[in-house]
């Protein structure tokens, strides 16, 4: 039994020698499971923050294409603007010797209308005084009238207090003497018919002269309403010429053929404002314009024969124009809506075409 126990004791610290290295073993493992299970949350967390790292990364892609885009449109905006700046100059500039015209036409027709005035008050005036004549002239015929009258009435009584025999002795004078105030009586009724004829005519040209009076301050009134907006349209085309004039870098300064000033205007509408770069120099911002040398000859696409390069039409133009009017040419046909996007198809790459009234044909499909 003693041998048994000792054996027994025997294979139990023999069993716990064997177990020992497993126990340790099981330990590593854990601690190794343990290290794997951190190693991956902390990469789940990696993970998470570069997906929204990609997801802002994304939106800031998408921001940046929407604001090129709405820088584009701007530039596009801006163009069209310079364009419409341009045309509106050379407007101003055709229109400014029809506005000195309308305005001294203006002032005339004010000047007109204050001595048409004029005349009408003096109308007025004298229908005025003639009318307060005659009205006087009647007061005095009803005066006379009235006396008369009275007379008669005396003559009647005087009559009826006569007898028969005085009667037949101042017959004759008293008839002569009815006769002759009768011949006044109708004479006075004459005259103040021809008054009342005059009074009435004094009236109607009282009325007319009022109503001239009343048409001539109408006009004279359009005609200062007329002057005020002619000039508020001058100052506001100096003005919009001013603005125009104070963005421009000076590179339009430069002799244009008679009837080439819109399609000038046109094809270089978005250069005349960018500034002007040296040799060395870098923009400090948005874009600018550096003079290059002009493009070699043969190396741009030749032009049909009925359109003519700008550069040809315009050797004085400064340098830093030169590439720009070798690409644009001027179309001298007619301007039909068909012809020209006909002609704009077969446009060679960067090549332009512009027409007399300044509409302007890229090959990239851009028109205006």
């Amino acid at each position: 039994a003693a041998q048994d126990l000792a054996k027994a004791e025997k294979a139990s610290l023999a069993a716990d020698e064997a177990v020992a290295p497993l126990r340790q073993q099981a330990e590593a493992a854990r601690a190794t499971v343990n290290r794997l299970l951190l190693e991956r949350r902390s990469l789940e967390e990696e993970r998470d923050r570069l997906a929204r790292q990609a997801e802002e990364l994304a939106r800031q892609r998408q921001q940046l294409a929407e604001d090129v885009a709405h820088e584009r449109a701007r530039l596009e905006d801006a163009r069209e603007s310079l364009a419409r700046l341009a045309a509106d100059a050379a407007r101003l500039q055709e229109r400014e010797p029809a506005l000195a015209e309308e305005r001294a036409a203006a002032e005339a027709a004010r000047q007109a209308a204050r001595r048409q005035l004029e005349e009408a008050q003096s109308a007025r005036d004298e229908a005025a005084r003639l009318l307060a004549e005659a009205r006087g002239r009647r007061a005095g015929l009803e005066s006379d009238m009235l006396a008369i009258r009275r007379r008669l009435e005396a003559i009647a009584e005087d009559l009826s207090d006569c007898d028969l025999e005085a009667e037949e002795s101042a017959l004759a004078a008293r008839r002569e003497e009815i006769a002759t105030t009768r011949a006044s009586l109708e004479e006075i009724a004459s005259a103040s018919t021809a008054l009342e004829e005059a009074i009435s005519a004094a009236t109607a040209a009282l009325a007319e002269a009022s109503a001239a009076r009343e048409a001539e301050e109408e006009k004279l009134a359009a005609c200062r309403a007329q002057r005020v907006a002619l000039e508020s349209e001058r100052d506001a085309l100096a003005e919009s010429l001013a603005r125009n004039r104070a963005r421009e870098n000076g590179l339009l300064a430069f002799p244009v053929p008679e009837g080439l000033e819109a399609a000038v205007a046109s094809a270089l509408a978005d250069l005349v404002r960018l500034p002007l770069l040296a040799d060395t120099e870098e923009p400090e911002e948005g874009l600018a314009l550096r003079a290059l040398a002009p493009f070699a000859a043969g190396t741009l696409p030749a032009w049909p024969e009925d359109l003519v390069p700008l550069a040809d039409l315009l050797p004085e133009a400064p340098g830093p124009l030169k590439r720009r009017l070798q690409t644009v040419a001027l179309w001298k046909g007619e301007e039909d809506a068909g012809i020209l996007r006909a002609r704009q198809q077969e446009l060679a790459p960067g090549q332009k075409i512009v027409t007399s009234s300044g509409v302007l044909l890229s090959a990239e499909g851009i028109t205006g």
